[in-house]
């Protein structure tokens, strides 16, 4: 009974340790790859080395994963309108958190599919779109047959 309680409570910390080491990981895709490197451009990087971010990204963030490229417009659009009308998340023009979420997820949505146009000094210098994403699933898509 001791032995199958001690199982048990190592299984638990190994979830435990994972979702902490997880939960990291994504804070610092975020923080480094999609903030500072593609809204900001407080550094810049070899191409191999940003196709390695977009593929850790992808992996860390997973289903909350957004490309980096319109991140990086929306981030520049929100500096740019800070908590006016065209700023795309700001909490001053929605009724609540969700309607402020759903606003956010149409304007990333249009963005990314080019139903806005934005202009050049926006989309200056940010990361090239998410090719290496198509070679993960490429990967994915194998090991699954």
């Amino acid at each position: 009974m001791y032995l199958e309680k001690q199982i048990i409570y190592i299984f638990n910390m190994e979830i435990i340790l994972f979702i902490v080491a997880h939960w990291y990981l994504s804070l610092f895709a975020q923080s480094f790859f999609h903030h500072r490197y593609s809204a900001h451009q407080m550094f810049t990087m070899p191409k191999w080395v940003e196709k390695f971010f977009f593929v850790f990204s992808f992996i860390a963030q997973g289903s909350s994963y957004m490309s980096p490229k319109v991140y990086g417009i929306l981030h520049r659009l929100h500096h740019e309108h800070a908590d006016k009308e065209d700023d795309p998340h700001s909490p001053l023009f929605s009724k609540n958190f969700v309607s402020l979420m759903v606003k956010t997820y149409h304007k990333f949505a249009d963005i990314q599919s080019g139903a806005i146009k934005v202009k050049e000094s926006i989309t200056k210098n940010l990361p090239c779109n998410a090719q290496p994403l198509l070679v993960v699933h490429s990967i994915i898509l194998a090991i699954e047959q």
